[in-house]
């Protein structure tokens, strides 16, 4: 009697396997979204966010240190280009990031860049636009990448390619962006084909370099809007990492613009990267 249970219990779990495993090997693969679906979707996302502000959650990895160390910080951002990231640490203002119509900038109590603390480096838009401008190690508007808000697909009038499933798990929008006057910075921005999800974007020099890339490690959804909950910006070649919580943004109609004055940081000396080599 004993050795017939087991024999019985033997035969229902081969049934439960066999069926199992017909099960699996039958499910239907899923099927990749179109490229221009996927493009569509992610823009028509973007178009829905007229700014974002609040808290963040900020880790800044130093120059050849492995520990992430935390920070608080505080972001907003709104339509077209506007951004102002204030990153503070036991509420000491420590870094700020941002652009508006006019100018963009960037400032850090400590010497973050070379050797020289309480710096605020600032240049035109227009400028920049035209190339003859410097660039920033961390410019804004890759801030406003690791936001999520920023299109896959460029302005008018900017060289595009887009080159689908140019690695095994998705597809690349690939095209050149204006940074640095002495660099055409090519971005790519690489997107899950089976998902649609943003989950890097790089940035290469000329020379082949990827002079930053940022990861979107999660992604959340509020309404009918997606955007990205954590984030990394890496910046290879100053071996430097920032690590964003951005979980308890909301959004929010236009902002206004006072929001967006470059600030004035007691005794900083300002670099005009307008006019500096």
């Amino acid at each position: 009697m004993r050795a017939h249970g087991w024999t019985a219990l033997g035969a229902a779990a081969a049934i439960l396997v066999s069926t199992a495993g017909c099960d699996w090997f039958t499910r239907p693969e899923p099927e990749p979204i179109p490229l221009r679906q996927v493009v569509d979707a992610f823009d028509t996302n973007c178009a829905r966010v007229d700014a974002l502000t609040g808290r963040v959650g900020v880790w800044l990895r130093a120059p050849k240190k492995t520990l992430f160390v935390p920070f608080d910080g505080r972001v907003a951002f709104s339509r077209p280009n506007f951004l102002h990231l204030e990153i503070t640490k036991f509420g000491r203002w420590v870094f700020d990031v941002g652009t508006n119509a006019d100018e963009y900038w960037f400032w850090s109590r400590e010497a973050v860049l070379d050797d020289q603390p309480n710096v605020l480096r600032r240049g035109s838009m227009s400028k920049l636009d035209e190339g003859a401008a410097r660039g920033l190690i961390l410019p804004p508007d890759a801030v406003a990448d690791a936001l999520g808000v920023s299109p896959l697909l460029p302005r008018p009038g900017s060289r595009t390619a887009v080159l689908p499933e140019q690695y095994d798990a998705g597809y690349v929008i690939n095209y050149v962006r204006i940074l640095d006057r002495r660099l055409r910075l090519t971005r790519k921005a690489y997107l899950d084909r089976f998902t649609g999800r943003l989950t890097r974007i790089d940035y290469f020099a000329p020379d082949g370099r990827r002079v930053l890339f940022i990861t979107y490690d999660a992604w959340r959804t509020t309404g009918d809007v997606t955007l990205p909950k954590r984030v990394t910006l890496h910046i290879p070649d100053a071996d430097a990492a920032v690590r964003f919580d951005l979980g308890r943004l909301k959004l929010k109609p236009p902002l206004p613009a006072e929001i967006f004055q470059r600030p004035t940081p007691p005794g900083a000396a300002v670099i005009d990267l307008d006019k500096a080599d």
